[in-house]
């Protein structure tokens, strides 16, 4: 018998040794292969996306237990959560709402029953050895989400797009494993086992990072105004899960790829151009893509493996004995029913606001606003409040110039003091003061952010009483030319010129120079279009 135990003892780890071998090799190999370069255009990118949002809740789905972020390790911890025998899960109703709500805002034919499963697998930080998940039957399914794929400031390289979203399961989060190196240890943090989380699971139609990025966020924005989502991914409120493959036009989706856990959208669009390019090497020289998990080294700016997906991995799904199914109508009917497992549509979809595409058109409709700005007000509730507030406040306001105002010059004041507009100590009336200033030439952009800058300091004086005191109204056309005339070194531009250092290089030092000097009293927009009115080409028979 011990001689039996012994080769099997030896047969695993060899077993093991080569399962990690073959893991290293493919990591060797795919590093050296994303030296080489590769043409884009004769391939296409698939991916598909599975996002887990924590849901914003008090307490966690199956116990009172709080769901604070910042406590300390190990103190959001009720019996159920670290699996003590004989206790009980106790399904928390606002969890179910949220999903329902979010289900309704997504598109989801919502179900009439749903019920809950047990997915077996073994980590530390799952103490009880399995995940109470939606398996079977899960609460919403058969979704959408429309939205704008955005490709920088210029409207014109944007479109829009509808991802088909497959379901929602609700399903309990797990804890979390840390490593200590100074102790060589692992350490686990159980204060985020059971936070309630929603799961998307949306069709693999996406073909570009610009169209996962945009998708993580219209989602995000979406979940935060009906409130069922922080979506900080700093926090892990909000987690991806990128699957991805690539093919040659006209042939069979390839083997795909799934890369675990990203928390930023910088990582979501920097690791869809790695794996693409790496897969595309392994392929064109003459490898497989194996269809494993990956995960995301920040350090490296690599995908590494985790572990082969070959083999399914059995995860026993089995009902879950301890919680009766979800069931849920479309309207009470009269019924004063208070049963915590029973839900009714009319009920939540009360509790839904505005959308984020409805806002966006009847920001367009009521203000004729450019594409642009509606899409950058309508990612803050409090930027479209103060927007409409200083409209009502002055119906001959420009509203593309009001938004623009908010959405870079006030946003700039307020990213110097580390603040936002829910925070802002400003008044609305002198935000707009500020504005008409600026908008009727009394003041230019740079000296409304200096007015700016003193009021939100705690000045009591009002904006027009800052710029008379200070005497920093903005210069006359002709102490316009002059300043221009002062600052302009005719010989040196046109040097730069024939230098091939390139006109606009030169011209905005000229401009900076310009708008120092005279103390922003000059606009950058003025100086450069007197500077251009000066810098004509000279002449043939002019010398330079």
């Amino acid at each position: 018998m011990f001689a039996k135990s012994l080769t099997f003892g030896v047969f695993k780890s060899l077993k093991n040794t080569w399962q990690t071998f073959k893991i290293l090799r493919r990591h060797v190999n795919s590093n050296a292969l994303m030296g080489k370069k590769v043409d884009l255009k004769d391939w296409r990118t698939v991916v598909g996306l599975e996002i887990h949002c924590q849901i914003d809740s008090n307490s966690k789905l199956f116990s009172r237990a709080a769901t604070n972020y910042y406590s300390a390790p190990n103190t959001n911890v009720s019996f159920f959560d670290c699996a003590l025998p004989g206790t009980l899960p106790v399904l928390n109703k606002r969890c179910v709402e949220a999903a329902i709500i979010s289900g309704l805002a997504l598109n989801c034919a919502i179900a009439k029953q749903c019920t809950f499963d047990r997915k077996h697998y073994f980590y530390a930080d799952l103490p009880s050895g399995y995940q109470i998940t939606q398996y079977r039957q899960p609460i919403a399914k058969d979704g959408y989400i429309d939205y704008i794929v955005s490709n920088g400031h210029n409207d014109l390289n944007s479109y829009t797009k509808r991802v088909p979203l497959k379901q929602i399961q609700l399903e309990m989060d797990s804890g979390k494993s840390m490593r200590d190196t100074e102790f060589n240890r692992s350490l686990v943090d159980l204060n985020r086992a059971g936070v309630g989380l929603m799961e998307f699971v949306f069709d693999p139609v996406i073909n570009s990072p610009d169209e996962a990025a945009s998708l993580v966020r219209e989602l995000s924005l979406i979940l935060k105004r009906v409130g069922t989502c922080s979506c900080k991914m700093e926090e892990g409120a909000l987690r991806v899960d990128v699957n991805i493959s690539v093919h040659k036009p006209g042939d069979q989706l390839g083997t795909r790829c799934e890369i675990k856990n990203l928390n930023s959208l910088r990582s979501v669009v920097h690791v869809i151009e790695y794996e693409t390019i790496r897969q595309i090497n392994v392929i064109e020289s003459g490898g497989d893509v194996v269809n494993e998990t990956r995960a995301f080294d920040r350090k490296s700016g690599q995908t590494v493996p985790m572990r082969d997906k070959e083999v399914m991995q059995d995860y026993r799904f089995m009902p879950e004995p301890n919680l009766p199914p979800i069931v849920i109508k479309e309207s009470r009917n009269g019924e004063c029913e208070n049963n915590p497992n029973v839900f009714f549509l009319e009920d939540v979809q009360k509790l839904i606001p505005r959308l984020p595409n409805e806002e966006r058109q009847r920001l367009k409709d009521d203000y004729d606003l450019s594409p642009h700005n509606v899409y950058k007000l309508v990612e803050d509730e409090a930027s479209v409040e103060l927007f409409e507030k200083l409209m009502s406040e002055k119906i001959t306001r420009d509203a593309n110039r009001v938004a623009q105002f908010l959405l870079f010059d006030l946003s700039k004041v307020l990213d110097d003091h580390k603040m936002k507009l829910n925070n802002c100590t400003l008044s609305t009336s002198s935000i707009g003061e500020c504005f008409d200033l600026m908008s009727s030439n009394v003041i230019t952009t740079a000296t409304a952010c200096d007015v700016l800058n003193i009021l939100i300091q705690g000045d009591s004086r009002t904006p027009t009483d800052i710029v008379n005191s200070n005497r920093w109204h903005s210069a006359s056309e002709i102490e316009k030319h002059d300043i221009c005339s002062h600052t302009v070194k005719v010989k040196k531009y046109w040097a730069d010129r024939y230098q091939k250092k390139g006109q606009h290089f030169a011209l905005g030092k000229l401009v900076s120079y310009a708008t120092n000097y005279a103390e922003n009293r000059i606009s950058s927009e003025d100086a450069e279009r007197i500077f251009n009115e000066m810098l004509q080409p000279p002449k043939k028979e002019d010398n330079i």
